[in-house]
């Protein structure tokens, strides 16, 4: 006697249940990864980001300790000039 699609259906229907639930777990999973990601790679970005901050912020500092002294080194040469010493 042959099956009808139903009943074949019927039979097999755990066996798709199962094949579904895996597809979904796969998908999940694979969406996961994927915002892990992303994560990773966003805090990467901010790391790269504060490191430029703190780069920057160094060669501010920088520029304006040699500012300061090109600056003292010039008050002390007019102040030379200005007052000779007996």
């Amino acid at each position: 006697m042959e099956q009808t699609p139903s009943e074949l259906w019927d039979q097999n229907k755990p066996h798709h249940q199962e094949e579904e639930e895996e597809e979904e777990e796969e998908e999940e999973e694979e969406e996961e990864e994927e915002e892990e990601e992303e994560e990773e790679e966003e805090e990467e970005e901010e790391e790269e980001e504060e490191e430029e901050e703190e780069e920057e912020e160094e060669e501010e500092e920088e520029e304006e300790e040699e500012s300061i002294a090109t600056l003292t080194k010039l008050l002390i040469t007019l102040k030379a000039s200005l007052c000779p010493t007996p």
